[in-house]
């Protein structure tokens, strides 16, 4: 509908044995728990390139500071968070966590 479909690649598979194709990504989702993040942040710490947009889905990434939160509401009444970020800008990162500079 938006137009962008030529501009999209959806991979549907384990992030963590694509690390040349999540480095490639200008957006990177993810719907994790917290402890999901435990093992993916520190990894995605090491392939991401600066400037990546990550959206995380109910849960804030442990350790970073989000651009935005928005409620974002189902077709069924419930809302939950999205939280956007960039990696890795200094105004939305913690220094120190998961080894970040």
């Amino acid at each position: 509908m938006a137009g962008v479909a030529s501009r999209a690649r959806f991979v549907h598979a384990d992030a963590m044995t694509l690390p040349s194709v999540v480095s490639r990504a200008t957006v990177v989702t993810v719907f994790l728990t917290p402890e999901g993040f435990e093992v993916l942040v520190p990894w995605l710490e090491s392939v991401l390139e600066p400037g990546t947009r990550v959206v995380s889905h109910t849960w804030p990434v442990p350790g970073w500071r989000p651009l935005s939160a928005v409620l974002v509401e189902g077709a069924d009444g419930r809302t939950w968070p999205v939280y956007l970020y960039r990696f890795p800008a200094a105004d939305a990162y913690v220094r120190g966590v998961h080894g970040g500079t």
